[in-house]
């Protein structure tokens, strides 16, 4: 059973990370395969250790290239939303074995990343070999704020998924999720008026003493 797979020039079926080949390898030792679709089982995260056990466990994240572990999270993310899940931090987390914590003090900016440019200010993507192949030279060296905005976007994503959930399907556990994690707080309903009456200008407001005036609602606003 592939579902992940995509098509080369060539026409021949290929998977563009490992992620994706194990999740179909996954789905495929399932009894029934469309389950993992069921919202009411707990297959989706039976995925999610699969994938952890067999790639990350061996194939470790480094911490310093948030470029690449956002890329993960994007392979992550389309998983979710394939099989009709919402992505959460935490679930990323076990999947690419990485601290909560951590990811909590890349948002807070916690944790100091710089980047590194050359004199004519490309970038230096290994600082270390970098200096030990350009004795001397001068370099400069900057704080970067990628990882707090990357996981500010993370949470955005995942802020957004629940939102849809509580508009499009009306889910008591995404409303909850809003309201546990990104402060969404309910508020009252607001009285209908009636559609036919037309509000009043300040010029056909009654006067005090008028004991004539009358009520009127006005239909279509025509009189």
């Amino acid at each position: 059973m592939k579902l992940n797979t995509e098509k080369a020039n060539n026409g021949t079926e290929i998977y563009s990370h490992a992620i994706k080949r194990l999740a179909d390898e996954y789905v495929s030792t399932l009894d029934d395969p469309e389950l993992i679709y069921n919202p009411q089982t707990s297959f989706f995260n039976g995925m999610i250790k699969y994938i952890n056990n067999n790639y990350f466990k061996y194939n470790p994240v480094d911490y310093a290239d948030i470029e690449y572990i956002d890329s993960i999270w994007d392979i992550y993310t389309s998983l979710c939303y394939k099989y009709n899940k919402y992505p959460t931090i935490i679930e990323f987390c076990l999947l690419i074995n990485i601290n909560r914590e951590t990811v909590t003090s890349w948002k807070n900016e916690n944790t100091r990343n710089y980047k590194y440019y050359t004199a004519d200010g490309e970038e230096i993507k290994d600082i270390a070999g970098w200096k030990l192949n350009h004795p001397g030279e001068d370099y400069r060296q900057e704080l970067s704020t990628s990882h707090s905005n990357t996981v500010k976007k993370w949470l955005a994503e995942c802020e957004n998924a629940l939102f849809r959930g509580a508009a499009e399907g009306n889910k008591v556990g995404c409303i909850f999720a809003l309201k546990a994690n990104y402060g969404y707080t309910e508020t009252a309903p607001v009285p209908v008026q009636n559609p036919n009456q037309r509000v009043l200008t300040a010029a056909e407001l009654p006067k005090l003493g008028d004991s004539d005036v009358k009520v009127l609602d006005v239909v279509g606003g025509d009189g």
